[in-house]
């Protein structure tokens, strides 16, 4: 087994782990980051390809594969990005940490977490009816990356945070579906999502105060109505799981329900220069959008600088 000494280990490369790894070379600190997927770019890549961006500054409308190859486009090193890795932690000692990937050790001093979700299972509401179309892609969906497959039919996008009222902006623009078409429909009086959105609603029949109680094929049933629809996509979350951190956990990582509380100051975990950023992340006020990406990558490797005293302020 052969050895690999490094500065840095990021295990992840979704948004987060990308511009880490990507602020971290500009500063020539020496990294690797691994992704045990066969492409990079994470839940933005293999659920929401061509689901727009709307919360970043500048980039309205801009979509999220369009977005994730841009920050891999200014990767100036990219020989580091290993997909296709299966990570193991052999051991953590004298301040470093081991990890195997195949035939080779990598031994480094700082570890970061950018492993989002990892493995995720949507959450599948209890709904009489629900289980007779669960295998039913062409009926049921759970996330969208061909709004082509929308044009001229019925849609009922049931949810009301961000990923819900992007779909609906996002279908409703670009397959000239009419009023009528594109339902947005969620149980509570109020949106979950960032408010300033709610002004792109303008083709979308938006429904809220109403709970889905039965699903018949083409048709929602409400405590209000019954809704006529060529599809229905819930956006109702995701569970998740990730042994990369049940191993570190044998090692002191401390869990709360699957995600990493940390240091907000320095992203740092509960072992000492572990850090963590991205949807793995919990602290309070935490909100999963590309902003918080930014903010916990630039603060780790702020966090890194200063412990490798290079940190000028």
């Amino acid at each position: 087994m052969n050895n690999i000494e490094t500065t840095v280990c990021i295990i992840g490369a979704g948004p987060s782990g990308l511009l880490t790894y990507d602020y971290l070379m500009k500063y020539n600190i020496p990294t690797v980051i691994f992704e045990s997927s066969c492409n990079y770019g994470g839940q933005c890549t293999a659920f929401y390809g061509n689901k727009p961006i709307n919360g970043i500054p500048g980039l309205y409308n801009t979509n999220a594969s369009e977005f994730i190859q841009n920050i891999y486009n200014q990767c100036i090193n990219k020989d580091n990005l290993i997909l296709n890795a299966s990570i193991n932690v052999l051991d953590i000692k004298d301040d470093l940490f081991y990890l195997q990937n195949n035939d080779n050790t990598y031994v480094c001093k700082y570890l970061v977490l950018a492993t989002g979700a990892s493995s995720m299972k949507p959450i599948i509401p209890n709904i009489k009816g629900i289980d007779n179309f669960i295998k039913d892609n062409d009926f049921i969906q759970f996330y969208c990356s061909n709004f082509e497959q929308y044009k001229s039919k019925k849609v009922v996008i049931a949810g009301g945070g961000d990923s819900a009222v992007d779909y609906a902006i996002a279908i409703s623009n670009n397959t000239n579906n009419s009023l009528n078409n594109v339902v947005l429909l969620h149980r509570r009086n109020i949106l979950r999502c960032d408010q300033n959105k709610l002004k792109y609603l303008n083709k979308v029949n938006l429904k809220l105060n109403q709970n889905i109680l039965e699903i018949k094929k083409n048709l929602v049933i409400t405590d209000k109505e019954e809704i006529q629809t060529n599809n229905i996509i819930f956006c109702y979350g995701f569970t998740y799981n990730n042994n990369f951190l049940k191993q570190l956990s044998d090692f002191g990582l401390i869990l709360d329900n699957n995600l990493v509380k940390i240091d907000l100051v320095s992203m740092e975990t509960s072992l000492k220069s572990c850090y963590a950023v991205g949807d793995v992340v919990k602290y309070p006020l935490k909100k999963k959008n590309i902003i918080s990406c930014c903010f916990e990558s630039e603060r780790v490797v702020r966090a890194i600088l200063n412990k490798e005293g290079l940190y000028n302020g």
